[in-house]
């Protein structure tokens, strides 16, 4: 069989596994892939499809066994304060300190869940309070540049009915005047 040349894509569906896990694979080493016009490209052939086959087998093994269970973080004893982003003139937060250094200690780590999904709660109140007061003046704007619009529309028929006004003026001096 000779040797194919697949795409991330390509290689997780022949092989039933994710592309992330096969983008996790090529950033590890586990797996050689060759980098061309910005995508990568992984060799198969028959030793690769057999190492191949050995990874999806053992990710299935993996995935069958079951997790060990870490115990629970201890509530925090007192609200840490919400950290700004360290851009000027940005008003968004991010995750409370008690929980970015949880989740930045472990890779594999327990986030106290509560917490997060209250942060995360609070995040989607705040989001939809930005969007609302957004669209409430982007809506009188709105409406006074259409009010604006009309006044502007009003005076440019006034002037068109003046200019036909001059002209039928000019029309009679000209007929007196032939007269």
């Amino acid at each position: 069989m000779a040797e194919q040349w697949l795409s991330i894509v390509e290689y997780a569906r022949t092989f039933a596994v994710s592309d992330m896990t096969v983008r996790r694979r090529i950033k590890t080493g586990r797996l050689q892939a060759v980098l061309k016009e910005g995508k990568y490209y992984i060799p198969v052939g028959p030793g690769t499809a057999a190492e191949a086959a050995e990874f999806a087998a053992a990710e299935a093994r993996q995935a069958s066994e079951p997790l060990p269970v870490m115990p629970a973080p201890a509530p925090a004893l007192k609200e840490e304060p919400v950290l700004q982003t360290p851009r000027p003139g940005a008003s968004f937060r991010t995750l409370p300190g008690n929980l970015s250094n949880s989740l930045q200690k472990y890779d594999n780590t327990l986030v106290d869940s509560q917490a997060l999904l209250q942060f995360c709660e609070h995040s989607v109140t705040r989001i939809n309070s930005i969007e609302r007061h957004l669209q409430e003046s982007f809506q009188l704007r709105l409406q006074n540049m259409e009010a604006q619009l009309k006044l502007k529309d009003n005076q440019i028929a006034d002037l068109k009915q003046q200019v036909e006004d001059l002209l039928m003026l000019v029309k009679l001096m000209e007929l007196n005047a032939t007269r």
